[in-house]
C-alpha cells in the first residue's frame, strides 16, 4: 500500500512532468521556425505585392501643385529655416538621414518616408492621425518642428498665396481677411491631451526592463503625490507648451472667425495631402520582375538584370521566415502596429498606446474627411484602448527604398540592414516596455540566407516619381 506522502510525491511529479511537456517557451525564446512554402504559393504571394496600380491614383493636379509650393516653403516655420522638405528630402526618398528629426528643435522620433504614403491607413509611427490631412497639421503646430500656428499659416496664405488659394477654395471671408492682415494674428486652439488607460500604465510599469527608470518614475509619482499609474500617463503624454498669447487670441475670436480659421487650416492640409499623394516608388527591379511574372508565371523567364536567382532566393527566405506576415502588400506593410522587442535605448516611448490616446481626443472626426470609407475610419470604432498589445508597438514601415531611408526604426537606432537583421536574430533581449509580439518569431539565418535576404531587400530600391 502506497503511503500518503509517496502518493502526493508521485502526483506532484506527474503534474511537473506534464507541465514540462506543455508549458510554453519563455517569452523571447521562441524557437526559430522556417516554414517551407510551395512554389505556386510563393508566386501568388509575390504577385500580391504588385504596385503597378499606384499609377492609377486620382488626385486634383492643381491642388497638388499648390501643395508642392507649400511643402517646400520655409516661411512656414518660426525661424524661416524649416519646410516640410527639411525633414522629407526628395533625394533621400523623403526622409532626412538623421537618427531623429530636426526641426526648429530636436524631436524624439525618426523621420518616416513619404513614398506611397497615400497607402497608409494611419499616419505617424504611433498612428495618432487618421488621415494625411490631419497629419499635415501636427508638425506645423509642434514647437519642436515648425513651431508656428494656424493664424500664422493663414497670414502667409493671405499675403503670399491669395491667388492660388482663391482658385481652389474661393475668396477669404472678409472678417478672416481683416484678422489675417494684423501683425499679431498668431492664434491656435488648446491642444487636447488624451489619457493612457490605467491598465496600460500598470502593465507598462510592471514590464519595464530598465529598473532604474522604473524606480525613478515611481519616485516622481510619490513626489507629486500621484499614483504611479496616473503619473506615468501624464509623463508620456504631456505636450510641449505653446505661448499663452496664441491660445488667448484664438479664444478671443468669435465662433464664426474660429470656424473660418480652422477651415483655412483644413484647406492647407488638403493641399499638402494632395501633393503627398503624388509621391510614388514602384519601379524597382522587383516590380519589373512582377510585371513579367504576372504575364507568364514563369520565374526563370521573369528575371531581369537586377532581379535574378539570388534575389528570388532572398524573397523565399523573406517569406518562409515570416517577414511577409507584417511586410506585405504593394508597400510591404500590413498597416498595423507591433512591438518587435526593441530593448531600452535611453528613452521610453509608448508607441501605439500613446497614439490611441491622442486619436480619441482628435477634434476632427475621421468621417469628416474624404474618402469617408477609408479603412482607418472603419477600424477606429473597434480599437481597444486597453489592449496591452498596443504598448511600445509601432507601425510596420515600408521596406521600399531602404538604400536611402536609413537609419531605421522609430528612434533611428539601427544604421544599416545588418543591424536590423541582428536584432531579429538576438536572443534573450528584453523589450523596453511590454512584450515582443507573438507574430514575430525568433529568427536564425545562415550566411547564405542572410546574403540572399539582403539581395532581395535591395531589389526594392527605386527612383521616386511624381504622378502627373
Amino acid at each position: 500500500m502506497i503511503s500518503k506522502g509517496l502518493s502526493n510525491f508521485l502526483a506532484f511529479s506527474c503534474i511537473a512532468f506534464l507541465a514540462f511537456l506543455y508549458w510554453p517557451e519563455p517569452e523571447g525564446k521562441i524557437r526559430p521556425i522556417r516554414q517551407a512554402i510551395p512554389k505556386p504559393n510563393l508566386i501568388k504571394l509575390a504577385q500580391s505585392m504588385d504596385a503597378s496600380h499606384l499609377l492609377k491614383i486620382n488626385t486634383n493636379k492643381t491642388l497638388a501643385g499648390f501643395g508642392a509650393k507649400l511643402f517646400f516653403d520655409r516661411e512656414f516655420s518660426s525661424n524661416h529655416q524649416v519646410s516640410c522638405a527639411s525633414c522629407h528630402k526628395p533625394e533621400l526618398s523623403f526622409t532626412d538621414g538623421l537618427t531623429v528629426a530636426q526641426g526648429v528643435a530636436t524631436t524624439k522620433r525618426n523621420t518616416p518616408t513619404l513614398i506611397n504614403v497615400h497607402l497608409n491607413q494611419w499616419q505617424f509611427w504611433d498612428g495618432r492621425a487618421h488621415s494625411l490631412v490631419t497629419q499635415a497639421w501636427g508638425p506645423i503646430e509642434d514647437p519642436r518642428e515648425h513651431g508656428i500656428n494656424r493664424g500664422r499659416v493663414g497670414q502667409i496664405l493671405f499675403r503670399k498665396y491669395k491667388k492660388d488659394y482663391k482658385t481652389l477654395f474661393g475668396s477669404f471671408p472678409k472678417e478672416l481677411g481683416d484678422f489675417l492682415s494684423k501683425s499679431n494674428a498668431h492664434a491656435m486652439p488648446t491642444v487636447s491631451i488624451g489619457t493612457v488607460p490605467s491598465e496600460i500604465a500598470s502593465y507598462a510599469l510592471g514590464t519595464m526592463s530598465n529598473f532604474s527608470e522604473q524606480t525613478s518614475i515611481i519616485q516622481e509619482a510619490a513626489d507629486r503625490e500621484l499614483s504611479p499609474n496616473i503619473w506615468f500617463g501624464k509623463k508620456f503624454l504631456s505636450k510641449q507648451p505653446q505661448p499663452q498669447g496664441w491660445l488667448d487670441t484664438y479664444e478671443g475670436l468669435s465662433p464664426e472667425l474660429q470656424s473660418d480659421l480652422d477651415q483655412l487650416f483644413f484647406n492647407f492640409g488638403l493641399a499638402l495631402e494632395a501633393f503627398q499623394q503624388t509621391i510614388v516608388s514602384n519601379q524597382s527591379p522587383f516590380d519589373s520582375f512582377l510585371i513579367k511574372l504576372n504575364d507568364s508565371t514563369s520565374i526563370l523567364e521573369s528575371y531581369n538584370k537586377d532581379f535574378g536567382p539570388e534575389e528570388w532566393q532572398g524573397f523565399k527566405v523573406f517569406a518562409e521566415s515570416g517577414c511577409s506576415n507584417c511586410h506585405l502588400g504593394a508597400n510591404f506593410s500590413d498597416q498595423q502596429f507591433h512591438n518587435i522587442g526593441l530593448p531600452y535605448n535611453g528613452t521610453l516611448d509608448l508607441g501605439r498606446a500613446a497614439g490611441l490616446a491622442q486619436l480619441v481626443v482628435d477634434p476632427v472626426t475621421c468621417d469628416s474627411i474624404e474618402p469617408f470609407d477609408r479603412e482607418a475610419c472603419k477600424e477606429l470604432k473597434y480599437l481597444d484602448m486597453t489592449s496591452i498589445e498596443t504598448l511600445a508597438a509601432f507601425k510596420t514601415p515600408t521596406l521600399r527604398n531602404l538604400k536611402t531611408t536609413a537609419p531605421y526604426m522609430h528612434d533611428g537606432r539601427f544604421s544599416d540592414l545588418d543591424e536590423v537583421l541582428n536584432h531579429y536574430e538576438s536572443k534573450d533581449v528584453e523589450p523596453a516596455l511590454g512584450h515582443r509580439s507573438e507574430s514575430i518569431p525568433q529568427l536564425e539565418w545562415t550566411e547564405k540566407d542572410r546574403a540572399h535576404l539582403k539581395a532581395f531587400l535591395n531589389s526594392l530600391n527605386s527612383t521616386v516619381s511624381f504622378l502627373k
